[in-house]
């Protein structure tokens, strides 16, 4: 919901029913939560948070207070916790520390803050390292492929780059993929010039390294009466 749209309904339901939750602010005044209703309506009632009073921990609050209430967007849970992790470099914490430390202080899962947290504040040869050991473990006894995969190709992990996001719900048998909007439109340049729809360029893709990954593991192919398994000799529908 864009900002205005939600300033406009806060008006309208405080309007109604009155002010349900106070804005909640630091010892120097700064919006700890609360912008939109500070939008909505400048005296709304506030509560004053004294042992609040450094920039570090205004934004530890902001990150509790917000993500454990509201469906936060990508974008702003990734610059709050970006700014986290420049205090906590400035304090002399490595990459592979700095992600451990937020977890720590602000009672979110330490996956929750490798999902969110810039690359730039993680420790990416370590993230690297425990992907080569989970699989070298895990197929100590497999085949050369494996290991090649683990120690030459290095999986691109959400340590080095955020590409999409991948949402379960339940009762249903489809999960929602979000893809960053300038690595679609690379597909959806080449499926043009392929003259192929790029829903079915992406699910080729998908299909075709899947099966790739299982012969590697010894599993069967998945297949698909939908989606032919080369991109060729698919035309635009």
């Amino acid at each position: 919901m864009k900002r205005k749209d939600m300033t406009r309904e806060i008006m309208y339901s405080s309007k109604r029913i009155g002010q349900l939750y106070p804005i909640l602010v630091d010892y120097f005044g700064n919006t700890i939560d609360g912008e939109h209703r500070l939008a909505a309506d400048k005296n709304w009632r506030k509560i004053r948070l004294e042992n609040i009073r450094t920039k570090k921990d205004l934004l530890i609050a902001r990150i509790i207070s917000n993500a454990c209430r509201r469906n936060m967007p990508y974008r702003e849970k990734s610059t709050l916790l970006g700014k986290l992790g420049k205090i906590y470099q400035n304090e002399g914490l490595g990459p592979g520390e700095i992600s451990h430390k937020i977890a720590e202080n602000t009672g979110m899962s330490y996956s929750w803050v490798m999902k969110y947290l810039p690359a730039k504040f993680k420790d990416e040869s370590q993230s690297i390292r425990a992907t080569k050991s989970k699989c070298d473990f895990q197929h100590s006894k497999g085949s050369v492929a494996t290991r090649h995969i683990a120690e030459k190709d290095e999986l691109i992990t959400a340590t080095r780059m955020e590409i999409i996001t991948i949402h379960r719900y339940k009762n249903t048998h489809f999960v929602n993929i979000t893809m960053k909007k300038s690595v679609y439109d690379e597909f959806e340049e080449i499926a043009k010039k392929m003259d192929i729809t790029s829903t079915v360029l992406i699910t080729n893709i998908l299909i075709s390294k899947l099966n790739e990954l299982k012969k590697l593991f010894g599993k069967r192919s998945t297949q698909s009466h939908f989606y032919p398994e080369t991109i060729l000799n698919t035309t635009r529908s």
